[in-house]
């Protein structure tokens, strides 16, 4: 358990640390392009590398965070429920991500491996 718990805030270090750099990057491109806000970015840019990043990095420190409180509440209450229903609710958010990003492609990754 105290293994798992380790594990969790690795991930979230690690995440927090590439969500500061994507977000520092962001910032950069909102002052280059004269962009006011993160929406305007979304929408007025082809190249959604950073803003992907941005996202991804976000949902998996939630993932990450809603892991470690499951570990912490499962030790603390001797229930593993606790780990079931983080675990599930991680994996509902992650796969919700990458559901979104799918969408969000429409496909032009693939169409552009054709190409």
């Amino acid at each position: 358990m105290v293994l798992a718990a380790l594990v969790a805030n690795g991930a979230i270090a690690f995440e927090a640390y590439a969500f500061v750099k994507a977000n520092d990057e962001r910032r950069r491109r909102l002052e280059a392009y004269g962009w006011s806000d993160l929406a305007e970015a979304f929408g007025s840019t082809s190249d959604v590398t950073t803003l992907t990043a941005l996202r991804e990095d976000a949902i998996a420190i939630g993932g990450a965070v809603l892991a470690l409180v499951g570990i912490v509440l499962t030790r603390a209450r001797r229930n593993y429920v606790y780990d079931a229903v983080s675990a599930a609710l991680s994996g509902r958010l992650l796969m919700g991500v990458a559901l979104a990003l799918a969408w969000g492609t429409g496909g032009s990754c693939s169409a552009r491996a054709h190409r």
